[in-house]
C-alpha cells in the first residue's frame, strides 16, 4: 500500500478524496498538456528522496503556521535540516503569522532569505510572510490589505539562468473560515479581479499559494465553491494540490493550494503535501 493509500484509507480511500475524480472528466481530458495532475503525500523519508532530485528546481513551500512566534524555532530547524542536505526552498509562504503591521520581525529572520511581511488585516489570526531566497531580486507588487474578507501579498522575483522563467510572480493569500454566502461571494468577486490583473500583467509564471478555506472536494455540492473554481480556471490558473490538506478524525478537506499559471518550460512541476509533525501540513511545489 502506498503512502497516499495508507494516509487516506480511514477517510474512504483515494477515490473519495481526490479532486481529479470530482472534476468534470472533459476538463481534465482537454488540458493539453495536462495541467492538473494528482499530487502526493510525503513523509520525511520520501521527501528527502525528492529533494535529492530537485536541487536545481525552483521550489516553493506554503503553510498555515498559526503563529510564527510559537512555530518559528521548528521552521528554522526544518530549513537548517534541509540546508544540511543541500536543499533550499526558494520561496516560503506563511499564512496566519498573527503579526501586526508595525511588529519587529527581526527575530524571525531566516538565514539565506529576505523576509517580506504584511500585518494582519482581515482577522486577528491573519498576517502574511513571504521568505525569498536572497540570491534572487524580489519586490512587492501588491499589498492586498484593503479587503474585509481576505488578505494577500504579491511578490515578483527575478531569476537569471537555468531552465526556468526569468520572472516569477508569487501570491500569498489568506481567507479566514467564514461561511456566509455574502462573504464568499464578496471574496470571489474581489479575488477574481486581482487574478485577472495578475494574469494580464504576468507574462511568465504565476503561482498563488495560500489558505483559502474553500473545500475543493465539495465543488459538486456547493454552487459558490464551483463558481470560485470556475473563475480561477477561466484565468488559466490550475490547482496543483488534489488531496486533502486538513484532517479531523472523520474527514479531510482541501482548503489549501497552489494555483498556477505555468510557463511552457515549467509544466512538469511536482506538487505535494509534506507531513511534518510540528508544522503539520505543508504544501510543496517543485518546478
Amino acid at each position: 500500500m502506498t503512502l497516499d493509500e495508507t494516509f487516506l484509507s480511514y477517510l474512504g480511500g483515494i477515490n473519495n478524496n481526490d479532486l481529479i475524480n470530482i472534476l468534470d472528466a472533459n476538463l481534465i481530458d482537454n488540458c493539453e498538456p495536462q495541467l492538473i495532475r494528482r499530487s502526493s503525500y510525503y513523509d520525511t523519508d520520501k521527501f528527502t528522496e525528492l529533494t535529492q532530485t530537485k536541487k536545481s528546481s525552483f521550489s516553493v513551500l506554503s503553510t498555515n503556521i498559526q503563529s510564527i512566534n510559537s512555530k518559528f524555532n521548528e521552521l528554522e530547524a526544518f530549513i537548517e535540516e534541509l540546508s544540511s542536505n543541500n536543499f533550499k526552498f526558494n520561496v516560503i509562504c506563511l499564512q496566519e503569522t498573527w503579526t501586526s503591521e508595525n511588529d519587529d520581525l527581526s527575530q524571525f529572520s531566516l538565514h539565506g532569505y529576505d523576509c517580506i511581511a504584511q500585518g494582519k488585516t482581515c482577522s486577528k489570526n491573519g498576517g502574511l510572510i513571504v521568505y525569498v531566497d536572497n540570491n534572487y531580486r524580489s519586490e512587492v507588487k501588491l499589498k492586498l490589505n484593503m479587503y474585509e474578507h481576505w488578505e494577500g501579498l504579491i511578490v515578483q522575483i527575478q531569476i537569471n539562468g537555468g531552465n526556468i522563467s526569468k520572472s516569477i510572480t508569487i501570491g500569498n493569500i489568506y481567507r479566514p473560515p467564514r461561511t456566509s454566502n455574502d462573504n464568499l461571494n464578496a471574496f470571489i468577486n474581489e479575488f477574481s479581479s486581482i487574478v485577472s490583473l495578475l494574469e494580464h500583467n504576468c507574462k511568465n509564471t504565476l503561482i498563488i499559494a495560500g489558505d483559502f478555506n474553500i473545500n475543493l472536494l465539495k465543488l459538486n455540492e456547493n454552487d459558490i465553491y464551483s463558481s470560485y473554481f470556475d473563475s480561477l480556471i477561466s484565468h488559466s490558473l490550475f490547482p496543483q494540490i488534489t488531496f486533502p490538506t486538513r484532517f479531523t478524525r472523520t474527514n479531510g478537506t482541501l482548503i489549501d493550494n497552489f494555483f498556477c499559471k505555468l510557463s511552457q518550460s515549467m509544466l512538469e512541476s511536482t506538487p505535494g503535501i509534506l507531513i511534518k509533525k510540528l508544522l503539520i501540513i505543508n504544501r510543496i511545489l517543485c518546478l
